[in-house]
Protein backbone atom coordinates (compact mmCIF):
# COMPACT_ATOMS: atom_id res chain seq x y z
CA UNK A 1 0.00 0.00 0.00
CA UNK A 2 1.47 2.90 -0.93
CA UNK A 3 1.42 6.20 2.16
CA UNK A 4 2.26 9.68 1.36
CA UNK A 5 2.53 11.82 4.41
CA UNK A 6 2.43 15.82 4.28
CA UNK A 7 5.12 17.30 6.42
CA UNK A 8 4.01 21.06 7.40
CA UNK A 9 6.23 24.08 8.21
CA UNK A 10 3.88 25.02 11.79
CA UNK A 11 6.19 28.23 11.52
CA UNK A 12 4.79 29.57 8.02
CA UNK A 13 1.32 31.03 7.81
CA UNK A 14 -1.01 28.61 5.95
CA UNK A 15 -3.33 29.81 3.05
CA UNK A 16 -7.08 28.92 4.12
CA UNK A 17 -8.82 27.01 0.54
CA UNK A 18 -11.99 26.07 -0.39
CA UNK A 19 -11.76 22.29 -1.24
CA UNK A 20 -14.35 22.27 -3.45
CA UNK A 21 -11.82 22.56 -6.94
CA UNK A 22 -9.34 19.78 -5.49
CA UNK A 23 -11.67 16.99 -5.79
CA UNK A 24 -13.61 18.05 -9.32
CA UNK A 25 -12.39 15.59 -12.07
CA UNK A 26 -12.75 17.25 -14.45
CA UNK A 27 -9.38 19.70 -14.11
CA UNK A 28 -5.87 18.70 -14.44
CA UNK A 29 -3.53 18.74 -11.84
CA UNK A 30 -1.85 21.80 -13.84
CA UNK A 31 -4.70 23.59 -13.53
CA UNK A 32 -5.56 22.81 -9.97
CA UNK A 33 -1.77 24.07 -9.21
CA UNK A 34 -2.92 27.13 -10.66
CA UNK A 35 -6.21 27.35 -9.11
CA UNK A 36 -4.15 27.40 -5.69
CA UNK A 37 -1.94 29.99 -7.01
CA UNK A 38 -4.96 32.37 -7.43
CA UNK A 39 -6.98 31.54 -4.19
CA UNK A 40 -3.62 31.98 -2.05
CA UNK A 41 -3.50 36.32 -3.15
CA UNK A 42 -6.38 38.38 -1.22
CA UNK A 43 -9.63 39.25 -2.72
CA UNK A 44 -9.77 41.54 -5.63
CA UNK A 45 -6.09 41.17 -6.31
CA UNK A 46 -4.94 41.62 -9.93
CA UNK A 47 -2.72 38.83 -11.47
CA UNK A 48 -0.09 39.28 -15.00
CA UNK A 49 0.96 36.90 -16.86
CA UNK A 50 4.49 37.95 -16.31
CA UNK A 51 3.88 37.62 -12.28
CA UNK A 52 2.33 33.89 -12.82
CA UNK A 53 5.25 33.12 -15.16
CA UNK A 54 8.11 34.52 -12.51
CA UNK A 55 6.52 32.11 -9.58
CA UNK A 56 6.38 28.77 -11.53
CA UNK A 57 8.30 27.13 -14.17
CA UNK A 58 5.84 26.84 -16.77
CA UNK A 59 5.88 28.95 -19.68
CA UNK A 60 2.89 31.29 -21.06
CA UNK A 61 1.15 28.68 -23.67
CA UNK A 62 1.16 25.97 -20.54
CA UNK A 63 -0.30 28.90 -18.51
CA UNK A 64 -2.36 30.10 -20.93
CA UNK A 65 -3.61 26.09 -21.28
CA UNK A 66 -4.31 25.87 -17.79
CA UNK A 67 -6.43 29.39 -17.96
CA UNK A 68 -9.01 28.01 -20.55
CA UNK A 69 -9.68 24.76 -19.11
CA UNK A 70 -10.59 26.54 -15.53
CA UNK A 71 -12.38 28.98 -17.76
CA UNK A 72 -14.61 26.08 -19.90
CA UNK A 73 -15.22 24.29 -16.30
CA UNK A 74 -16.90 27.86 -14.81
CA UNK A 75 -14.19 28.80 -12.53
CA UNK A 76 -12.67 31.49 -14.11
CA UNK A 77 -15.08 34.19 -16.11
CA UNK A 78 -13.61 36.41 -18.75
CA UNK A 79 -15.24 39.69 -19.89
CA UNK A 80 -13.84 42.26 -23.00
CA UNK A 81 -12.44 45.62 -20.90
CA UNK A 82 -14.61 48.64 -20.70
CA UNK A 83 -14.68 52.32 -19.33
CA UNK A 84 -15.89 53.93 -17.02
CA UNK A 85 -18.86 54.59 -20.21
CA UNK A 86 -19.17 51.17 -21.29
CA UNK A 87 -17.04 51.65 -24.40
CA UNK A 88 -14.55 48.67 -25.16
CA UNK A 89 -10.70 49.57 -24.64
CA UNK A 90 -9.13 46.21 -25.60
CA UNK A 91 -7.98 43.61 -23.97
CA UNK A 92 -10.00 41.22 -20.91
CA UNK A 93 -10.92 41.00 -17.35
CA UNK A 94 -11.09 37.80 -15.60
CA UNK A 95 -12.79 36.71 -12.76
CA UNK A 96 -11.69 34.02 -10.63
CA UNK A 97 -14.53 31.98 -8.51
CA UNK A 98 -13.98 29.32 -5.74
CA UNK A 99 -17.25 27.48 -6.69
CA UNK A 100 -18.03 27.28 -10.84
CA UNK A 101 -20.72 29.11 -12.36
CA UNK A 102 -21.73 26.52 -14.39
CA UNK A 103 -22.69 24.55 -11.18
CA UNK A 104 -24.08 27.38 -9.49
CA UNK A 105 -26.39 28.17 -12.48
CA UNK A 106 -27.24 24.32 -13.05
CA UNK A 107 -28.38 24.55 -9.00
CA UNK A 108 -30.31 27.37 -9.68
CA UNK A 109 -32.06 26.00 -12.33
CA UNK A 110 -33.38 22.90 -10.95
CA UNK A 111 -34.68 24.69 -7.91
CA UNK A 112 -36.97 26.99 -9.85
CA UNK A 113 -40.21 26.55 -11.09
CA UNK A 114 -41.11 25.78 -14.75
CA UNK A 115 -42.98 29.33 -15.78
CA UNK A 116 -46.51 28.44 -16.72
CA UNK A 117 -46.84 28.42 -20.73
CA UNK A 118 -50.27 30.82 -21.92
CA UNK A 119 -51.92 29.63 -24.62
CA UNK A 120 -49.85 26.25 -25.07
CA UNK A 121 -50.73 23.29 -27.22
CA UNK A 122 -49.23 20.66 -28.89
CA UNK A 123 -50.40 20.30 -32.22
CA UNK A 124 -51.80 17.54 -34.19
CA UNK A 125 -52.13 16.12 -37.85
CA UNK A 126 -55.09 14.73 -39.34
CA UNK A 127 -53.74 10.84 -38.18
CA UNK A 128 -54.42 12.24 -34.60
CA UNK A 129 -50.23 11.75 -34.19
CA UNK A 130 -48.42 14.19 -32.62
CA UNK A 131 -45.68 15.65 -35.14
CA UNK A 132 -42.18 15.61 -34.45
CA UNK A 133 -39.93 18.55 -35.54
CA UNK A 134 -36.46 17.90 -36.78
CA UNK A 135 -35.16 20.61 -35.96
CA UNK A 136 -35.86 21.04 -32.28
CA UNK A 137 -39.01 21.82 -30.38
CA UNK A 138 -40.61 18.28 -29.37
CA UNK A 139 -37.26 16.12 -30.50
CA UNK A 140 -34.08 17.07 -29.10
CA UNK A 141 -30.67 16.00 -30.63
CA UNK A 142 -29.51 12.75 -28.80
CA UNK A 143 -26.15 14.26 -28.49
CA UNK A 144 -27.89 16.99 -26.01
CA UNK A 145 -29.62 14.74 -24.25
CA UNK A 146 -26.75 12.50 -23.77
CA UNK A 147 -24.62 15.75 -22.71
CA UNK A 148 -27.14 16.58 -20.66
CA UNK A 149 -27.22 13.64 -18.54
CA UNK A 150 -23.47 12.99 -18.41
CA UNK A 151 -23.48 16.90 -17.16
CA UNK A 152 -26.14 16.31 -14.57
CA UNK A 153 -24.22 12.83 -13.44
CA UNK A 154 -21.40 14.78 -12.66
CA UNK A 155 -22.79 17.23 -10.69
CA UNK A 156 -24.54 14.44 -8.21
CA UNK A 157 -21.43 12.64 -8.52
CA UNK A 158 -19.70 15.63 -6.90
CA UNK A 159 -22.68 15.53 -4.22
CA UNK A 160 -22.33 12.60 -3.29
CA UNK A 161 -19.01 12.02 -2.88
CA UNK A 162 -18.70 15.80 -0.60
CA UNK A 163 -21.97 13.59 1.26
CA UNK A 164 -19.60 10.66 2.82
CA UNK A 165 -17.07 13.39 2.96
CA UNK A 166 -19.24 14.96 5.83
CA UNK A 167 -20.52 11.36 7.23
CA UNK A 168 -17.26 9.50 7.67
CA UNK A 169 -14.86 12.72 8.00
CA UNK A 170 -12.09 11.28 5.62
CA UNK A 171 -11.52 13.96 2.22
CA UNK A 172 -11.45 12.14 -1.51
CA UNK A 173 -11.98 8.30 -0.53
CA UNK A 174 -14.59 7.76 -3.22
CA UNK A 175 -13.29 8.28 -6.48
CA UNK A 176 -15.44 10.75 -8.51
CA UNK A 177 -15.16 9.46 -11.39
CA UNK A 178 -16.19 5.93 -10.87
CA UNK A 179 -19.32 7.37 -8.77
CA UNK A 180 -20.40 9.25 -12.16
CA UNK A 181 -20.39 5.50 -14.09
CA UNK A 182 -22.28 4.00 -11.11
CA UNK A 183 -24.97 6.96 -11.40
CA UNK A 184 -25.13 6.33 -15.11
CA UNK A 185 -26.00 2.99 -14.60
CA UNK A 186 -28.14 2.30 -11.63
CA UNK A 187 -29.25 6.29 -11.06
CA UNK A 188 -28.65 8.49 -8.22
CA UNK A 189 -30.93 7.26 -5.51
CA UNK A 190 -29.80 3.45 -5.82
CA UNK A 191 -26.25 4.83 -5.46
CA UNK A 192 -26.90 6.65 -2.79
CA UNK A 193 -28.59 3.65 -1.27
CA UNK A 194 -25.50 1.55 -1.86
CA UNK A 195 -22.86 4.23 -0.41
CA UNK A 196 -24.85 4.64 2.73
CA UNK A 197 -25.28 0.75 2.98
CA UNK A 198 -21.15 0.46 2.69
CA UNK A 199 -20.64 2.89 5.16
CA UNK A 200 -22.86 1.32 7.85
CA UNK A 201 -21.02 -1.82 7.30
CA UNK A 202 -17.62 -0.07 7.30
CA UNK A 203 -16.38 -1.24 3.47
CA UNK A 204 -16.24 2.67 1.81
CA UNK A 205 -14.92 1.80 -1.72
CA UNK A 206 -15.67 1.61 -4.80
CA UNK A 207 -15.27 -2.03 -5.49
CA UNK A 208 -17.93 -3.40 -2.02
CA UNK A 209 -20.53 -0.23 -3.60
CA UNK A 210 -20.07 -1.76 -6.94
CA UNK A 211 -20.74 -4.95 -5.44
CA UNK A 212 -24.02 -4.33 -4.21
CA UNK A 213 -25.21 -2.27 -7.14
CA UNK A 214 -24.53 -5.24 -9.41
CA UNK A 215 -26.38 -7.74 -6.97
CA UNK A 216 -29.65 -5.24 -6.94
CA UNK A 217 -29.83 -4.86 -10.49
CA UNK A 218 -30.21 -9.05 -10.99
CA UNK A 219 -31.74 -9.21 -7.69
CA UNK A 220 -34.06 -5.68 -7.86
CA UNK A 221 -33.16 -2.10 -6.15
CA UNK A 222 -34.60 -1.97 -2.63
CA UNK A 223 -36.82 1.43 -1.83
CA UNK A 224 -35.72 3.97 -0.03
CA UNK A 225 -36.18 4.31 3.59
CA UNK A 226 -35.54 7.45 5.55
CA UNK A 227 -36.29 6.44 8.84
CA UNK A 228 -33.28 3.94 7.88
CA UNK A 229 -31.08 5.95 5.78
CA UNK A 230 -30.90 8.01 9.04
CA UNK A 231 -30.14 5.55 11.74
CA UNK A 232 -27.40 4.34 9.21
CA UNK A 233 -25.92 8.24 8.78
CA UNK A 234 -25.99 8.49 12.68
CA UNK A 235 -24.59 4.56 13.43
CA UNK A 236 -21.51 5.54 11.13
CA UNK A 237 -20.41 8.71 12.19
CA UNK A 238 -17.65 7.33 15.39
CA UNK A 239 -16.81 4.62 13.35
CA UNK A 240 -13.69 3.07 11.90
CA UNK A 241 -13.61 2.71 7.87
CA UNK A 242 -11.82 0.15 5.71
CA UNK A 243 -11.46 1.62 2.42
CA UNK A 244 -10.74 -1.39 0.75
CA UNK A 245 -7.23 -1.55 -0.76
CA UNK A 246 -4.59 1.33 -1.78
CA UNK A 247 -5.15 5.01 -0.82
CA UNK A 248 -4.16 6.00 -4.78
Amino acid sequence: MAVFRVIKDKENPYVMLNKYFVYDGRLSLKAKGLMSYFLSRPDNWEFYSSEIEKNCKDGEKAIRTAIKELETNGYIERLLKRDSNGKLIGGYDYTIYEIPQNIKSYETTCTKEEPKRQNAYSAKCLSGETPIRRNGGLLNNDIKLNKERERDSHFEAMKLCQYVEEVTSMPGILNLAAVKISIMKHGYKHTKLAIEKAIALNKCSMQYINGILQTWMKEGYPKEDKKEQQTKKNSCSHKEFDFGGDIL
